[in-house]
């Protein structure tokens, strides 16, 4: 059986209206995504191909998100199989509106779309939660931001290919030892991937964020560096930075003033950019963004 058919049994175990067509979505390689259309409304069928996300986060998230009345994609169906990860999936209401990077923009547009990502994040990041790191079934696996920081797990593309033991781990100890000032900010839903092919404009200009799966559970401070990144990725680095300014202008921190973030801003934008290279290794971005992260080390002074 084809995974299309495979697809087409899943989905019909679950949902019983008539399937109207089924068609595949264009998504990163580590996930296979169809939009499925019924007589009873649309649905997003996702199949994982991976161990990711951990057990247990996206149920919890889903959870979270509907508590604190943040919009988000109705999830109907989560399945995880722990022997066979390529046997997971997940089937959520389709939400109506287009993803922001299938949208023409002017600059006004991008302006009042971080205006609105701002104002939602600020909503989003109330919502307490137990640990920092990976999320799973609702309590994170570090006591500290600091101790997550060094995510030693997570280097192994990195680690003697890229940079050798000794360089590596002496550079995760500083990260480390540099952020221990934002173990005093308590962890949050960090959504971590504010890519416009993540937010859904409806014909009402409201926003909506799907694809929660690369949740973290961080301070607030993170998210903000994080989009930072994104951001120079995606655009020239002048409108990066007017971005990310009218983002920060429509976000209200819920713990401490949005000065702790500029006074870490730095260093949290080098780890960011680091995670990012772990995760490129070997293929076409890598130098680009090892350039980026090479240049925010020298902005530390750290290299």
């Amino acid at each position: 059986m084809n995974e299309l058919d495979n697809t087409i049994m899943t989905f019909r175990q679950h949902i019983s209206a008539p399937i109207l067509s089924i068609k595949r979505m264009e998504s990163e390689a580590i996930n296979t995504v169809y939009r499925v259309d019924t007589g009873d409304g649309s649905y997003i069928f996702k199949r994982y191909t991976s161990g990711w996300p951990e057990a247990g986060k996206v149920p919890f998230v889903e959870a979270k998100l509907t508590e604190y009345n943040i919009p988000h994609a109705e999830l109907i169906v989560y399945h995880r199989d722990e022997n066979d990860y390529t046997k997971s999936y997940l089937i959520e209401r389709f939400l109506p509106g287009k993803s922001a990077d299938l949208l023409a923009m002017t600059i006004d547009d991008e302006r009042a779309l971080y205006a609105g990502l701002g104002e939602l994040m600020s909503r989003t990041h109330t919502i307490p939660l137990v640990g920092y790191g990976y999320l799973g079934e609702g309590v994170a696996g570090c006591e500290t931001f600091s101790e997550f920081a060094g995510w030693q797990d997570v280097n192994e593309n990195l680690r003697g290919v890229v940079y050798s033991e000794e360089t590596l781990d002496k550079l995760m100890l500083k990260f480390e030892e540099t952020l221990k000032p934002c173990d005093a900010l308590p962890p949050t839903i960090c959504h971590i991937d504010l890519a416009k092919k993540n937010i859904i404009i409806d014909d009402e200009n409201n926003l909506t964020l799907i694809d929660w799966d690369c949740v973290y559970a961080l301070p607030w401070v993170c998210e903000i560096s994080r989009l930072k990144l994104l951001l120079h990725q995606r655009y020239p680095r002048k409108t990066a930075d007017e971005l990310l300014q009218v983002f920060i202008e429509n976000y209200t921190p819920s713990h401490g003033e949005i000065d702790i973030y500029f006074a870490h801003e730095n260093v949290l934008y080098a780890w960011f950019a680091l995670m990012s290279v772990n995760g490129v290794v070997g293929k076409p971005e890598f130098e680009q963004q090892q350039s980026e992260f090479q240049a925010a080390l020298a902005k530390l002074n750290w290299g």
